[in-house]
């Protein structure tokens, strides 16, 4: 089963179910995705295309940051190695390279191509660690700090098939106050209404009934998952800065366009071509580029992740993270939610709106208790009965069997022996040539050094636990 990008424009309970289906899939799946969720829930195994070689993370993308980390390090501790040979054949090069010209050409050769592949390699790393780098956006002093109120706001579409009917509730007696610095959520079906609530924020419709009161310095900056602002037939410099100046202005700081676009991932050379020949990811892209260079006091983005890869998904996280304006987000990317917003509205449909303290975790969390709150209390009787077993095992004092206490006296040897192997695994993965020399190897010695954290961890709060039970018995 073959999948391109498959929640793009989906709805979060799609995607759920969609997730479910694929675990219950018996065959094998290949999935291009840059929803972190998802590919926490389905993968497996990753493939990483990382600067034209593929590399093989053997779990699931839910290890594929640590796993990529550990790689990345390696990479650098060789690249050092590499640098450190090559100052000693620079040095030699430099005491006697005319003596032994004709003798010795073919190593001073091999000399400037490896400083060459050197340079090539170090670059290349250098532009893949980087990361945008943004001072925090200073916001002018207001005397409000309300950036928008809806009062008893009302909004119904009526359906042309049926006009004696009320229509398609949005919004229903709607009330909601948007302060300075409030980082707010959307979600919900499609046609449960959050593009109309975006609409009427920014006056693009009129509500039915109620009052909208919106701050008299608001400056906005609005991402449309449609991308009607980008023109096609004129070019990215144009885009960006319509009079076509080589400049642009950028939170205040004057950068050059073509700089301004590499931190979008696009190569400078492109700054003259048209925006009809970029793909939907790259206008994604250049929309966002267009969108953050003055992002105002309240920065709207409708979709944003859409068609964006991973790299371009990390960065504008980054970026986000130092506006320090009121954010509204529209996405059905949950881990997008989790690292941006601090506030939720769940569109529930028929005018139902329901607000939530946190990201997108935490909603499902209170979804959840509310569930469990609501589900039928057990029959008086068989409540009677699991008191009395309650009571009853709380009138036992624990005692120690023989086969806790064999586990409890082989503790501090299984704990020595994972200290071991943990201090030998670490001792061979700072070897500078293994990953070059023995990938596989690397790659194991890796994936066990993580298990090995992991069962220490667990073992000692076992070994605890025991001691615990042990001192209580002994009480008795």
């Amino acid at each position: 089963l073959l999948l391109d990008e498959p929640t793009n424009h989906l709805d979060l309970h799609i995607i759920e179910w969609l997730e479910d289906y694929l675990r219950a899939y018996r065959g094998a799946i290949l999935c291009i995705s840059h929803d972190k969720a998802f590919l926490n829930n389905i993968s497996n195994k990753v493939f990483w295309l990382d600067r034209g070689l593929l590399k093989v993370c053997p779990k699931g993308f839910a290890f594929f940051e640590e796993w990529s980390i550990m790689i990345l390090e390696q990479e650098e501790r060789t690249l050092q190695n590499r640098q450190k040979n090559l100052d000693l054949e620079v040095e030699w090069a430099s005491r006697g390279v005319k003596a032994r010209r004709k003798r010795n050409m073919r190593r001073l050769d091999q000399m400037k191509a490896e400083r060459d592949r050197l340079r090539v390699d170090k670059n290349a790393l250098k532009r893949m660690m980087a990361r945008i780098e943004y001072a925090p956006q200073e916001q002018e002093q207001a005397a409000s700090r309300l950036i928008a109120e809806f009062y008893n706001v009302s909004k119904n579409f009526p359906d042309p098939t049926q006009p004696d009917q009320p229509g398609k509730t949005i919004l229903n007696s709607f009330h909601l106050r948007i302060q300075r610095g409030d980082r707010i959520g959307l979600v919900g079906k499609n046609g449960t209404g959050k593009t109309t609530f975006l609409k009427l924020l920014i006056k693009e419709l009129k509500q039915d009934t109620g009052t909208i009161k919106r701050a008299k310095d608001l400056t906005l900056s609005y991402f449309d998952q449609k991308r009607t602002e980008l023109k096609p037939n004129e070019t990215l410099q144009r885009n960006l800065i319509p009079s076509g100046s080589d400049y642009i202005d950028v939170m205040g700081k004057t950068r050059h366009v073509c700089g301004y676009l590499k931190d979008f991932l696009f190569d400078p050379k492109m700054a003259q071509q048209p925006v009809s020949t970029l793909s939907g990811g790259q206008k994604n892209r250049l929309m966002l580029a267009k969108t953050l260079a003055n992002p105002g006091t309240l920065l709207i983005l409708d979709e944003p992740t859409n068609d964006l890869d991973m790299d371009t998904l990390d960065r504008l996280e980054d970026i986000l993270a130092l506006y320090t304006g009121t954010l509204i987000v529209v996405s059905h990317d949950r881990d997008f939610l989790d690292q941006t917003v601090t506030k939720l509205l769940a569109f529930e449909g028929n005018g139902v709106i329901e607000g939530h303290i946190g990201g997108y975790s935490d909603y499902v969390a209170a979804q959840k208790a509310k569930k469990a709150a609501a589900a039928p209390s057990p029959a008086k009787g068989a409540t009677a009965k699991t008191q009395a077993i309650a009571t009853e095992k709380r009138g036992k004092r624990p005692q120690l069997s023989y086969k806790l206490q064999y586990e409890l006296d082989g503790m501090p040897e299984l704990v020595a022996r994972l200290e071991s192997e943990k201090k030998d695994a670490e001792k061979r993965l700072a070897s500078e040539t293994l990953y070059e020399n023995e990938p596989e190897t690397f790659l194991k010695l890796s994936l066990r050094l993580t298990e090995i954290a992991r069962q220490l961890e667990t073992t000692l709060e076992r070994w605890v636990e025991l001691e615990e039970l042990q001192k209580e018995t002994e009480s008795m």
